[in-house]
């Protein structure tokens, strides 16, 4: 009879254990959005020189336009965080995803060194709002025995967009033009914002009002 009850307690336990290291099924939708993400970043990469030369863009304007982004993303990173725990993570990832489509629709547009730097600004916003609450996102769907893990395989696939992407957008430049990866790449992000919106529920719980005195 003892030996029947230490079998019997022992199982919820394993059970427990193994429910704590399991990932989250989320993570595969996030994952697949991290590398559209990354690849939109890469993609451009080998473009905005043709953008330059095309435009005839000085060098000065031409190196603003290039780090605009940049800038962008780190100052508007706390801004982000703060809106992902004030509105929620779901609708930064989809319309931070959203927004990166249209500013890639804006470059492949743009006519001016001053709509890049505009469109530029747009996609490090929107950039810098899907990357702060799905990094949130994470951290949300994950247990401390499965946070490396789910924090690894969306850094993965980002940073395998960003390598992919230059090639990418060589080779779609180079068979249809310049200004054609950026549609196809905007397409791409629309997608994936749709995605993000049907298979990513809220997972942020806002903190009850506090009741006036």
């Amino acid at each position: 009879t003892m030996l029947c009850t230490r079998v019997f307690i022992s199982r919820p336990r394993l059970s427990n254990r193994c429910l704590a290291s399991t990932l989250d099924c989320r993570i595969w939708p996030i994952t697949a959005s991290q590398f559209c993400m990354g690849t939109s970043i890469g993609l451009v990469v080998p473009l905005l020189p043709l953008f330059a030369t095309e435009l005839s863009i000085p060098p000065a304007q031409f190196g603003l336009v290039i780090s605009m982004m940049g800038l962008t993303r780190l100052l508007s990173n706390l801004p982000a965080t703060y809106a992902a725990d004030r509105f929620g993570r779901r609708p930064l990832m989809v319309y931070g995803v959203l927004g990166s489509s249209f500013a890639m629709v804006g470059t492949g547009l743009a006519m001016s060194w001053q709509e890049l730097l505009g469109w530029r600004f747009v996609a490090g916003m929107a950039g810098t709002a899907y990357m702060a609450a799905s990094q949130l996102y994470l951290v949300d769907i994950s247990t401390p025995q499965t946070r490396a893990q789910t924090q690894a395989l969306p850094s993965m696939a980002f940073t395998g967009g960003m390598a992919l992407g230059p090639a990418i957008g060589g080779m779609l430049a180079d068979g249809f033009g310049v200004r054609f990866p950026m549609h196809c790449i905007a397409a791409l992000l629309l997608a994936t914002s749709c995605l993000n919106m049907a298979l990513l529920p809220e997972t942020h719980s806002h903190p009850p009002s506090p009741s006036p005195t």
